[in-house]
């Protein structure tokens, strides 16, 4: 998991942590309510004062808001194809066949 904040700044650490999904001091999660995607379940993550043993810590890397992860790409991403794919199957063979021919 991978997390940043508004407030970060190009001088700070974006630190990588692997948690375990339980409710504990200085972590509070708050689920989103989205309207076209509430099936994924997003949530909102506030730490305050979370001790998190070094052993948890999975990776640290400069904060740069320009760079965007191939991880976060995929990710993005897979929502929009997998989207795009079930609305291929639910038109079918017959709407690829038909369209073809619009711009024949």
């Amino acid at each position: 998991m991978t997390t940043s904040s508004s407030r970060a700044r190009p001088e700070d650490t974006v630190v990588s942590l692997l948690l375990p999904a339980i409710a504990q001091d200085g972590l509070a999660v708050s689920r989103h309510e989205l309207s076209a995607l509430n099936a994924t379940a997003t949530v909102r993550l506030d730490f305050s004062s979370l001790e998190v043993a070094s052993e948890r810590v999975i990776g640290r890397a400069p904060y740069d808001p320009t760079r965007e992860t191939p991880e976060g790409l995929r990710l993005n991403g897979s929502l929009a194809l997998g989207v795009a794919r079930r609305c291929c199957e639910l038109l079918g063979p017959l709407f690829w066949t038909a369209s073809s021919k619009i711009g024949a």
